[in-house]
This record gives C-alpha cells, structure tokens and sequence, in this order.
C-alpha cells in the first residue's frame, strides 16, 4: 500500500523531525487514520514489526502535534507487547512522554533509574541503537543545565550520530541562542545534506544568515573590516539564494517570502540592483495573496503584517 510505504519511509528517515507545522498535522492525521485502519483490519496489511514501527511514529507525530492522549495510547500499545524494563527504546519513549508532558525532572528520574546516564557508562561507540535513543534522550533532558556544557553534550553525541537530524537542529537553536550564528549555520548545513528539499530547514538557514549579517555589520567599524566586508558580502549571497529557494520548494510559504522581502529591502540591501527590486516587489505582492486567501498556518501568518510594515516600499 502506498500509504504505508511513505510511512514506513518517514519512520525510517525521521523527516518528521524537520516538517513545517502544516505538513506534520497533514502526516499526523493520515497516519492516525492509518494505524486506527490496520486495528480494526487486524494488521492485515502489515507485518507484526511494521505494525509497531508505525506505532512508534505514530507516537512521535502526536507529541509533535500536542495530541498527548494519542501518543500514551500508542506507547501504550507498545508496551504491553514489549517489556519495557527490557527494552532501552521503550524506556526512551517513556522519557520523551514525560519531558513533553509533565517536565524534564520526571524524564530524568526515569533514565537515571535506567541506569543509563548519557555521558556514563559504556561508550558511545559500543553501545546498541536502541541505547544510543536512550542516551539520546538522556542528553535532550540536560537542556536547562548552562548553555556551553549542553552544546558540549550535544557534540559529543552528533559524532556518534552523525545522520541524526534531531541533534543538528537542536544544536542549531542552541547556537542561535548563543549568537553563534556561524557555527548554527554549519549544523543547519548538515541536516541539507540528509534532507536537501526541507524548505522549512532552508529558510531557517536564511534567517539565521539574516541575523549573521546584522551581527557582521555591528563589526564593520572594528579591525579587520575589510575582512568581514568581504564575509557580509558573501553571507548576503546565501541568504538570498536560500530563501529563494525555500519559497522555489515551498510557494505559499508566508516564511520564506517574508525573508525574501526582508533580503531585498533598502535596509538590508542599501545599493539593490533591478533584479533585487523586482523580487521585492514578487514577494510583497505574494505575501499579499497569502495574508487575504490564508494559504498558510496561522502560526506563520503572524509574521506578514510585521513584515510588511517593515519591509514594504
């Protein structure tokens, strides 16, 4: 069934991980539409460990999307058929309920009753897939301890997992948050490279280029100007070309035009070209369109009216 297979596919990738708010509730809805087909059909149309791969990203979307209740059922599910004193995954699963629902401190008495500390213990490197989940998840719990040694985790962990898109972007927002621009850039450079046409990704990459060009232009007066006018010019290059390209993936993302604005402006671009002035002009009538036909979430819709405000000529 094609169904299925782009399930299966999502669970094996974890694409869900990167999805707009939009796209997950889309996931969301016809995976729980799937699953609750394949209960009553008695999985007939899957094997036993497709059925629960499904389950377990069913789980995962329903957090993602705030339906707790359908994520305990699931892990419900999952745990009457597994034992979960046996199985770190499961043990990671229940970590991750708790986090999300109740706080990290419960989170963190599970693990550490686990007996299996993230930074602790065995190494990385020897340890199975299913406990690497669960140091995983013992790392995403260390999240309100001091910045600097929550990147250090962080790192630690991506050179095991290297593919795992989830600690890039996590080390990303950590970075941002930071005023590491440059260094969040390279980790939202590594997770295009597992999933190259994730324009939420691309336009996170622009935006975070956006205020590395503002953190740039703060040091045009001290040393080495020419220097980091060389960079500023660069940097402004790919910030362009990034939201271009989101919106090129993505046309009624109200997000990704709001960059392309933004990018194109006098304030941003004081000495813009013809080209320049014309992309303005697209995206100001684009965001137009989506603002008055609300061809986006609500979430991102919020952003237009500031935007405009501020951007429009």
């Amino acid at each position: 069934m094609a169904t299925k297979d782009r399930l299966l596919k999502l669970y094996a990738g974890g694409q869900h991980v990167t999805m707009s708010p939009e796209k997950l509730n889309d996931v969301y809805a016809l995976s729980k539409q799937f699953t609750a087909l394949l209960a009553s059909s008695k999985n007939s149309y899957c094997s036993e460990i497709e059925y629960f791969q499904l389950m377990e990203l069913q789980f995962y979307l329903a957090l993602q999307t705030n339906h707790d209740v359908e994520a305990k059922k699931c892990m419900d599910i999952l745990t009457d058929r597994f034992n979960i004193n046996e199985s770190e995954k499961l043990i990671g699963l229940r970590a991750l309920y708790l986090q999300a629902t109740v706080g990290n401190e419960q989170a963190f008495q599970l693990l550490k009753q686990s007996g299996e500390i993230a930074t602790r213990g065995s190494t990385l490197e020897n340890t199975s897939e299913d406990l690497l989940h669960l140091k995983k998840r013992a790392v995403l719990v260390h999240q309100n301890d001091p910045a600097e040694k929550y990147v250090e985790m962080l790192l630690k962990f991506s050179e095991v997992t290297p593919l795992d898109t989830s600690v890039w972007k996590e080390l990303a927002d950590q970075y941002i948050k930071l005023n590491h621009y440059d260094k969040a850039i390279n980790c939202l450079q590594e997770i295009l490279l597992i999933q190259p046409f994730a324009y939420n990704i691309i336009a996170l990459l622009a935006e975070t280029e956006l205020l590395y060009i503002k953190q740039l232009e703060s040091e045009l007066k001290g040393p080495g100007a020419y220097v980091i006018k060389e960079k500023l010019t660069e940097v402004r290059i790919s910030c362009r070309r990034h939201f271009l390209r989101g919106v090129e993936l993505c046309s009624n993302y109200a997000r990704g035009w709001s960059g392309v604005l933004a990018v194109t402006s006098q304030e941003i671009s004081p000495q813009r070209d013809t080209t320049e002035v014309k992309l303005h002009h697209l995206a100001t009538q684009r965001l137009k369109e989506i603002q008055e036909k609300k061809l986006s979430s609500d979430q991102n819709l919020k952003y237009v009216t500031p935007i405009l405000t501020k951007y429009q000529s």
